[in-house]
């Protein structure tokens, strides 16, 4: 039985199911074959973790780091302001009450084995985060400040000072107050 694949049909898209998963027994191996399955690729084991925990607007925000990607740039040019000499990239997607609204990538940039500069992208899922800030409750910028206080809690004692991060929102959300500043851990 297959635990985990790449099912694609002839004009469908399929999304791969998290691995580790247990698939229903219509999908064995003999069984795609018979529905004219044009391609089956076993993919590599997911390394999922839940990152961290929060509120926003009253409902629960899950960031859920995607470890199997650490160091995946997908093509994304991080525009480190500072002297650099070492970064990591890290992959998140994110979930409010089990729906998803945004995947984040982030880019950490060390000087000295301190980190100096975070840069993320945030591209958005749904309709959980309006396009444009217009006043009152930041949804996005508030999600983002969850992610940059954990960041502020690993790395503690590691961070210059100031350590500053910025979020480049991917159309069609637009740029907004909130979105750049300095790493800091925030106090209930």
């Amino acid at each position: 039985m297959l635990r985990c694949a790449l099912i694609r049909f002839p004009g469908i898209a399929v999304h791969p199911p998290i691995c580790g998963t247990r698939l229903p027994d219509v999908f064995t191996p003999g069984r795609l074959i018979d529905r004219s399955c044009v391609e089956v690729q076993r993919c590599a084991s997911m390394d999922i973790h839940v990152a961290l925990r929060g509120r926003v607007l009253g409902r629960t925000i899950t960031f859920y780091e995607m470890r199997h990607r650490r160091g995946e740039e997908e093509g994304r040019l991080f525009d480190f302001v500072g002297e650099i000499n070492r970064h990591e990239v890290r992959h998140y997607e994110v979930d409010t009450n089990g729906e998803t609204i945004l995947h984040v990538s982030v880019a950490l940039g060390y000087a000295d084995d301190m980190l100096h500069e975070v840069v993320s992208d945030a591209t958005k899922v749904g309709r959980a985060i309006p396009n444009r800030w217009e006043g009152g409750v930041d949804v996005l910028a508030d999600t983002v400040d969850l992610l940059m206080s954990n960041i502020a809690n690993e790395h503690e004692d590691r961070m210059t000072d100031p350590a500053v991060f910025r979020v480049h929102p991917d159309p069609p959300m637009h740029d907004r107050p909130g979105l750049r500043g300095e790493i800091r851990n925030i106090e209930e």
